[in-house]
């Protein structure tokens, strides 16, 4: 899911999770990735993280 809202490709995500949250927006992602290429793409397009609601 996470490279499908970021439109990123090739980039290999190891794990993801939610962690909770104590106010109404969804709590934050935690991914861990297999490269630090691929850590590099996604802090790129996190801006575009901010704009949508991951469920």
């Amino acid at each position: 899911m996470l490279r499908n809202k970021l439109k990123l490709s090739g980039v290999q995500v190891h794990s993801a999770i939610r962690k909770t949250s104590t106010n109404p927006k969804p709590g934050i992602i935690i991914a861990t990735l297999e490269t630090i290429e691929d850590k590099e793409k996604v802090l790129k397009a996190k801006s575009l993280a901010q704009e949508y609601t991951f469920e």
